[in-house]
């Protein structure tokens, strides 16, 4: 029998794919978001998790919660650190909360590779200590504590799960890979920060889904928290930057910009980010399953589709 699920966040990029996969397994979604969902069939609040009133409505009569809602992307954050602050804190303390008072059986949170900030040691486990270098981090290390301390102190289940580069069609230019597959694209040079030197592994938002509902339905889940991103492919932004241009087919080259020149500052980079989902596959079943080139190519037929 289906769960009546609410997804905070849901019109968004991955919580628009978590409610679609939610609903082909037979639950009853419904989304709280500022933004009208981009799925059907799910039913509609509209506010923000910073509205006591929106997020009680939303919530009343849930089984469960899905807290994607939050400030989000390096520029907007960076700009607007308050309100990531409190969008993004107090936001998750008042769905916790109306979770509480409504009797939700359990939550899942949202968190961010950006809880470990630049790694002593690579790749990043679980049990590796917070270090955020961004208002966004520290936000999350927060509402990490806030849900298990909920846990603890009401016995509401909850299951946390940290993305590392999540990617994928339909996502914003402001991150990277569909900057870069929009500017090859176009035949325009593609612009690389500082020089390019950064590693990361990208994730495709089919497996981050798939990720994010094991560790929602697994009872090896329960009050757990897992990586889920992909290990298999590490690379640097301009090794990234050569393989878009590769499978684009375009002659245009990378261009390198300082990095006091963008939105990020040498202090706030993260120069190396590479999960240890060990875990996740030990304790859930996990395994990213798209490449990075087959990644790639469905943010290329998207786009071209547009």
């Amino acid at each position: 029998m289906g769960m009546k699920i609410l997804i905070t966040g849901g019109s968004g990029f991955i919580g628009s794919r978590i409610a679609e996969s939610l609903q082909a397994k037979g639950h009853d979604v419904s989304v709280l978001d500022l933004n009208r969902p981009r799925v059907k069939g799910v039913s509609f609040t509209s506010g923000s998790v910073l509205e006591i009133d929106a997020v009680d409505k939303a919530v009343k009569d849930c089984d469960a919660v899905f807290h994607l809602a939050a400030m989000m992307g390096v520029w907007n954050t960076e700009q607007h650190p308050i309100a990531t602050l409190d969008v993004n804190i107090l936001g998750t303390r008042n769905v916790l909360e109306s979770c509480r008072k409504n009797g939700v059986k359990k939550i899942l949170l949202t968190s961010s590779s950006e809880y470990y900030g630049e790694p002593v040691r690579t790749p990043l486990s679980e049990d590796d200590l917070p270090r955020p270098k961004s208002a966004y981090g520290v936000t999350k290390v927060a509402c990490e504590y806030y849900v298990r301390s909920y846990g603890t102190e009401y016995g509401l289940d909850y299951s946390l799960v940290r993305y590392f580069n999540v990617y994928g069609p339909g996502q914003s230019d402001a991150f990277v890979l569909p900057k870069f597959v929009g500017l090859a694209l176009e035949g325009k040079p593609l612009t690389v920060y500082g020089d390019g030197g950064q590693i990361r592994c990208f994730a495709h938002v089919q497996d981050v889904v798939e990720g994010t509902l094991l560790a929602f339905f697994s009872e090896a889940g329960s009050k757990q928290t897992f990586n889920i991103g992909n290990d298999s492919e590490p690379l640097t932004m301009s090794e990234a930057a050569t393989r878009v241009l590769k499978l684009v087919g375009s002659d245009a080259k990378p261009v390198f910009v300082p990095l006091e020149q963008t939105d990020r500052s040498s202090a706030r980079e993260i120069y190396k980010r590479i999960p240890d989902i060990s875990k996740a596959r030990k304790m859930l079943g996990y395994e990213p399953k798209v490449t990075l080139d087959e990644g790639i190519q469905t943010l290329i037929d998207y786009r071209k589709k547009r």
